[in-house]
């Protein structure tokens, strides 16, 4: 990123270094400064290249029972809803309408054969990822997936696939660890049923406009998905 003020001829610089584990900030008149990260992605980088990186390796852990964050965080208007959620027609199906779901008979048929497209991020990749492993293993395990998903609003936590339920309140139980209390977690079967929650979750989600981004967030969400596996009982031959 370049930029020259003329009123002081301030130079910013940020550079990528090729070996894409470092990050270089550095100005005129003063000393550069070099950053340390396990993977830099530069302007080039898409959002399979991105997916690749950040999130694949954890979407494998989760399905062999291990849990998995993916967070993105950052100023404002810099890519992070785009990164995370992609820019993909059903999210903007759940912004701006009077009713959720108000979607055609072809927008529900694009869902069942719904696959990540150049577009798709971190979230529609996963999905895609999670039901594929289950589908390969659907033989000899069984499955069920659920999902919630809350807003974090002016200290206000709202569930968004309930928004009726707000104000909730954060609790910690010795064996499960930290968790929202009242919560929804609805079961899903496939990627385009999660699709179709999240749709109606953004549609829900508090906006509002920045000096930087007229169509800013203005909110923390966090999605999760719980998945859950067993071995099926063998019948006797």
């Amino acid at each position: 990123h370049e930029r020259i003020a003329s009123h002081s001829q301030v130079y910013n610089c940020i550079r990528a270094h090729q070996d894409q584990g470092a990050l270089s900030m550095f100005r005129i008149d003063y000393d550069e400064r070099e950053f340390q990260f396990d993977r830099v992605l530069d302007e080039k980088a898409d959002q399979l290249n991105t997916y690749e990186a950040v999130a694949k390796d954890v979407v494998g852990d989760v399905m062999r029972g291990f849990n998995g964050t993916i967070m993105a965080y950052g100023q404002t208007g810099t890519g992070k809803t785009f990164t995370i959620f992609g820019n993909n027609r059903f999210w903007d199906k759940g912004y701006g309408r009077p009713k959720m779901p108000d979607w055609t008979v072809d927008d529900i048929q694009d869902l069942a054969t719904f696959q990540p497209t150049n577009s798709c991020g971190i979230v529609s990749r996963a999905l895609y990822q999670v039901f594929d492993r289950i589908a390969k293993q659907s033989e000899h395990h069984e499955f069920r997936v659920t999902v919630s998903f809350l807003q974090l609003y002016m200290e206000n936590i709202t569930d968004l696939l309930a928004p009726e339920r707000s104000n909730l309140t954060i609790r910690e139980d010795p064996k499960t660890g930290v968790y929202v209390e009242n919560l929804s977690q609805v079961v899903a079967t496939s990627v385009a049923e999660v699709l179709y929650l999240i749709a109606e979750g953004v549609h829900h989600r508090a906006t509002s406009s920045t000096l930087m981004n007229a169509t800013s967030s203005r909110s923390h969400v966090v999605l999760k998905i719980t998945v859950e596996s067993s071995r099926k009982k063998q019948a006797n031959a």
